[in-house]
């Protein structure tokens, strides 16, 4: 399975692209008369700074994910059983995430 472009990214203009290597990513379309169901330019700029955020949200992701992993067994004998089931259910969701993310989906 292929790996995604190391981080970081970078904006330029309607490009994101790797910011030490300059490898072009993706381009981010707005709205131009030609591409009616573009988005505006404004939902581009949100969309691009989302996309060129991925690879530190991805590292992210898993390193609070390693943590709540070595954390769970002491909060399993610490808090309530509700408290723990939300802290589980997060551990599920993120495991998901990263898993859609690297393609294990």
């Amino acid at each position: 399975m292929a790996q995604h472009t190391p981080g970081p990214w970078t904006i330029g203009g309607d490009l994101i692209s790797n910011q030490k290597s300059r490898e072009e990513i993706c381009k981010v379309l707005s709205r131009w008369r030609e591409r009616m169901f573009s988005p505006d330019q404004e939902t581009a700029n949100a969309n691009a700074r989302l996309i060129a955020a991925a690879p530190d949200l991805l590292e992210a992701c898993k390193e609070i994910k390693a943590e709540i992993s070595n954390c769970i067994e002491f909060i399993n004998d610490r808090t309530p059983s509700t408290d723990q089931q939300t802290i589980s259910k997060l551990y599920s969701k993120l495991g998901k995430l990263i898993d859609k993310a690297e393609g294990r989906e």
